[in-house]
């Protein structure tokens, strides 16, 4: 899917935007492995809802860490026909396959805060 419209591109937006995705994605991967730090050290987090916890940060950090090391740079230091190669396809289905499992997690935190709220004594 190459740029169709009339405007060329502006180098100066790519840069823009790539270095944004960069910053976003490496404060984000940052948070995301502390926080897995302390859902380890904290016995209190080590229960279902810890883990579905747990799960999802992984997912969110490894979409975090593609569009670091790959999305940003390619959108810096490279045109768009990169991103519609054969290895560009590969990496937007990991991208795919990781925010599915993020929204997959999300739901099991909503269905284990469902149960815990509406039966507690059945909660374990």
């Amino acid at each position: 899917m190459y740029n169709q419209s009339l405007e060329p591109e502006n180098d100066a937006d790519n840069i823009i935007a790539g270095l944004i995705m960069i910053l976003t994605g490496m404060i984000g991967s940052a948070v995301n492995f502390v926080v897995m730090l302390l859902i380890i050290k904290t016995s209190s987090f080590h229960s279902a809802f810890g883990y579905i916890c747990f799960s999802h940060l992984i997912a969110a950090s490894a979409a975090l860490l593609t569009g670091t090391f790959w999305t940003g740079p390619v959108t810096v230091f490279f045109n768009e026909s990169v991103t519609v190669s054969f290895v560009g396809a590969g990496f937007g289905q990991l991208m795919h396959l990781f925010w599915f499992v993020s929204m997959y997690s999300h739901l099991q935190v909503a269905v284990n805060r469902l149960i815990a709220v509406a039966r507690p004594f059945l909660y374990k």
